[in-house]
């Protein structure tokens, strides 16, 4: 596992009437671990404990040991009245639903970058983001060449931090989601004067969020389609634009792109909209993994309702490895409300959805689950 660097944190104080308006409170979203500041995370917190956010309380951002890729998030918070360094994924505003699932950081990059990776065209960078240019100019004759320090630029959101750009950082205060969107009420609590290596704080974003970068208090609102994200900040009048999530691999090939002229499509996990089509890898359709004595796809579809046909893992995301919430009983009525990645398991050949139980829901043992409950369970299971 790589070493993790702590590269910077940022401490933003308020007056006295922001310390009693401005304190969040969260809950642990999964049994985890603390640190007091002279050990590692090793005192245990459990799931549903309370905690708070104060604006004399820091946020930390780490990165990998190439001092590019964001590892995550760390915040101090109160507990027990005292000051305690956890990560913000092990957290969530109380009462209200994650915005990521499986304790992840979501990293959003243009969409324009799918098109650069298709063309293999790195002049398409600097023409759908000009301030690429002005930091390829600056940076001629500086000891490390553009080209060498390349990123994509990225947004980062997970359920308590969302980061803009390096010098702009958002709390989240409150979340609101209906159907495939979200709006979050964000507090910002960055130093807008740091400045990077070359004294500049110019960055690499839209002209429309640059206009809001200095607000206290704005609202993100986001509408979802699968892998893709359209972004907005505080009205739909001002569209930031369209994202998609970004895999590592497709990340790794933008890079190799630009530094080395050069990429493997064939490494690249392309995004795909809620429906599992893609646009990008020439089938327009859901690609399944092919096994022998494979039964057929099963006929999963938004806002369908389908019944569950046996015992089944409700979790908190779209793979095995993540969080089981419930196990549901056979006959547990529910509705798809997205569709996730296609998967061949047991033979069966299906996508994991997205789904909200329905009245008169069990678990294995007979008792009721809540109408309404949300999570992820693998399609090929239901009928």
């Amino acid at each position: 596992m790589m070493k993790k660097i702590i590269l910077f944190s940022i401490i933003f104080i308020f007056s006295i009437s922001s310390l009693i308006a401005e304190t969040i409170k969260y809950k642990v979203v999964a049994d985890t671990f603390y640190s007091d500041g002279d050990i590692e995370f090793t005192i245990p917190i459990k799931k549903d404990t309370t905690v708070f956010w104060k604006p004399y309380n820091s946020v930390y951002i780490e990165y990998n040991e190439d001092e590019t890729l964001i590892e995550g998030f760390q915040m101090d918070v109160e507990y027990n009245n005292k000051t305690i360094y956890m990560l913000s994924t092990d957290l969530q505003i109380i009462d209200t639903e994650t915005i990521i699932n499986d304790k992840k950081i979501l990293r959003l990059i243009p969409e324009y970058y799918l098109e650069v990776l298709c063309k293999k065209n790195t002049d398409l960078i600097f023409e759908k983001q000009p301030l690429w240019n002005e930091r390829k100019k600056r940076m001629e004759n500086e000891p490390f060449p553009f080209k060498d320090s390349f990123q994509p630029e990225s947004y980062y959101i997970s359920n308590t931090v969302i980061l803009f750009s390096q010098h702009n950082y958002y709390l989240v205060k409150n979340v609101k989601k209906k159907n495939n969107n979200i709006e979050l009420d964000l507090l910002h609590y960055s130093d807008d004067d740091v400045t990077d290596y070359y004294g500049k704080t110019e960055d690499v974003f839209s002209a429309v969020y640059n206009k809001f970068r200095r607000d206290s208090n704005i609202k993100l609102l986001i509408h979802t389609d699968g892998d893709y994200f359209d972004l907005w900040i505080n009205t739909n009048e001002n569209h930031i634009g369209r994202y998609i999530s970004a895999s590592d691999s497709l990340c790794e090939q933008i890079v190799n792109l630009v530094r080395n002229e050069k990429c493997d499509l064939s490494k690249v996990t392309w995004p795909r909209h809620a429906d599992g089509s893609c646009d990008y890898d020439g089938s327009k359709k859901t690609v399944v993994s092919q096994t022998t004595n494979t039964t057929p796809t099963t006929n999963v579809s938004i806002n369908k309702t389908m019944t569950v046909n046996e015992n089944l893992k409700l979790r908190s995301g779209e793979a095995t490895t993540t969080q089981v919430l419930t196990v549901m009983s056979a006959g547990t009525k529910v509705k798809i409300l997205e569709l996730g990645k296609a998967e061949t398991i047991d033979g069966i050949s299906s996508n994991w959805v997205k789904v909200e139980l329905q009245a008169g829901a069990k678990d294995r043992d007979g008792k009721p689950i809540k109408a309404g409950t949300v999570g992820w369970c693998y399609g090929g299971y239901l009928k």
